[in-house]
């Protein structure tokens, strides 16, 4: 995770760990196909 600024910051999607397993599963971002990395922005309800 990297943060930009107070109201957007950068994630960067691996996947979910499964512990039995001890990998990653669902590696494929469900935010953007064509990225590991997801950026999150705040939203005001103003």
């Amino acid at each position: 995770m990297e943060i930009i600024n107070k109201s957007k910051m950068n994630l960067t999607w691996f996947g979910f760990y499964y512990k039995k397993t001890k990998k990653y599963i669902q590696t494929e971002n469900p935010f953007n196909k064509n990225s590991n990395v997801a950026t999150i922005i705040h939203c005001t309800n103003e």
